[in-house]
């Protein structure tokens, strides 16, 4: 587990590294941040909170097809848990899928609700995804490329 860790935990640390270095050579302090998980990223976390850095971490279990909660209905408690290390947003990543959009609706209405109401000084960070449909791919002959230039923007 310790060896798992640590792989896990170097790609995180370059990349943070070549976020530092780029903020000193001019990229502007109050326009870049940092998304790192808190499992694996939380000294990340603590160092760029400290440096004054926008940090984001994400709620949501990683490579899903719907967005759920990572911790479950102990979203809440997470968040609390980790809110020392100072994220100032939460990131969640919906696909959108017309029988999941109640769902992924409600849960995001939670999120944000919990968030404004705790007077928490995070909020979240919405990215929509819209993948392509079996049908929509079926209609451009399977060219995902062709789905992303001419279908998806309409």
């Amino acid at each position: 587990m310790h060896n798992k860790r640590r792989r896990s935990l170097l790609p995180k640390r370059v990349i943070y590294d070549a976020f530092v270095v780029a903020v000193h050579a001019g990229v502007p302090k109050d326009k870049a941040g940092i998304l790192v998980d808190e499992q694996f990223g939380a000294a990340i976390l603590r160092d760029a909170a400290a440096e004054g850095y926008a940090t984001c971490c994400p709620v949501e279990k990683s490579g899903q097809d719907e967005f759920d909660f990572e911790y479950g209905e102990d979203f809440e408690k997470h968040i609390e848990v980790f809110h020392r290390l100072s994220p100032r947003y939460w990131f969640v990543t919906t696909r959108r899928r017309q029988v999941l959009n109640r769902r992924q609706s409600a849960r995001l209405k939670r999120l944000s609700e919990y968030l404004h109401g705790n007077r928490s000084r995070s909020r979240f960070m919405f990215e929509l995804l819209v993948p392509a449909e079996k049908a929509q791919l079926d209609r451009l002959k399977g060219d995902s490329k062709a789905y992303d230039l001419e279908l998806r923007p309409r």
